[in-house]
């Protein structure tokens, strides 16, 4: 089922469904999780009947973080050595990495941003109340975990994140110029959602944010446009252009001449689609491949 989940609409929700319903009404032991280990890895792995791009490969390991607060039985300390050993056994190097990364953030997801009844009741006896409360249940971890906690603790600090001093406030927690970026990253994505997909608010917002963030914003905002629906080129050209009329165009065009790849596969009509979208040089990138050349943690280093 995962491999055939329709991708590029719903932010790619048939990849966190999919999972989810499997084990919506099963509790695994142990011993059944690591037996479901190779399984859970080669369901996220691009192969066979899976010609995942980067972007849905890391949807699908997000989708494991939300399977294994199911399949524990909301168990959230087994659920993260679940995503700590897909990390190891999916892939290795920087893409382990991601995997973990990506299953962490959907493991603390679920902790803050449960959906329905069945959601609130496997993690009501942890999740915190309160913006208070989550700082104070976030520093129980450590390292990447507290980190990826503390990013999706945001809906109980969304009056704070939703202005750029309490953003800042918000991001700048850590000394750890990696642990900031990721905040950063994800919170703009959430606020242009969370702000309807509306330009004019976002862009409000990026340009009183200081020149570095701001180039990051626009950039952020562009490519979670097509994050949540590859239809929406259009829209991600257009703010990249008003980063242009802000004198960071060149951040905003970069993230999005990585997503031509990251999001679409190579010489797809969607790629053409992206590419056409953007003006001149960065249209001849695209077209040329160049999206290739670039990652995305070294976009805003």
């Amino acid at each position: 089922v995962i491999a055939r989940c329709p991708t590029g609409m719903c932010a790619n929700g048939c990849l966190h469904g999919a999972v989810q319903q499997r084990f919506q009404d099963e509790v695994l032991t142990e011993r059944e999780v690591a037996q479901l280990l190779p399984d859970l890895a080669s369901a996220c792995t691009p192969g066979v009947g899976k010609d995942y791009t980067p972007l849905e490969e890391a949807i699908c390991y997000h989708g494991l973080g939300h399977l294994g607060v199911y399949a524990t039985g909301g168990n959230l300390s087994r659920a993260l050595a679940l995503c700590s050993a897909l990390g190891t056994i999916a892939t290795d190097g920087e893409r382990g990495s991601i995997a973990r990364m990506r299953c962490l953030e959907g493991a603390f997801m679920h902790v803050f941003q449960f959906l329905d009844a069945e959601d609130k009741a496997l993690v009501q006896d942890i999740s915190p109340t309160s913006s208070k409360e989550a700082e104070v249940f976030c520093l129980g971890f450590t390292g990447e975990e507290q980190a990826v906690c503390h990013r999706e603790s945001w809906p109980l600090n969304w009056d704070l994140v939703k202005t750029p001093l309490g953003l800042t406030e918000f991001c700048n927690y850590s000394s750890n110029p990696r642990y900031m970026q990721d905040c950063y990253n994800v919170l703009f994505n959430v606020i242009l959602a969370m702000f309807q997909y509306d330009q004019a608010t976002m862009t409000a917002l990026c340009e009183q944010l200081p020149a570095g963030r701001m180039a990051q914003c626009f950039a952020h905002a562009a490519s979670h446009y097509i994050d949540s629906n590859q239809d929406l080129v259009q829209e991600a050209a257009s703010m990249c252009a008003v980063a242009a009329d802000h004198g960071v165009g060149d951040r905003c065009y970069s993230e999005l001449l990585f997503f031509s790849v990251y999001s679409f596969h190579e010489k797809t009509p969607e790629f053409y689609r992206l590419c056409n979208a953007l003006p001149i040089p960065w249209r001849g990138k695209c077209l040329r491949g160049d999206g290739h050349q670039i990652t995305a943690h070294t976009l805003d280093i």
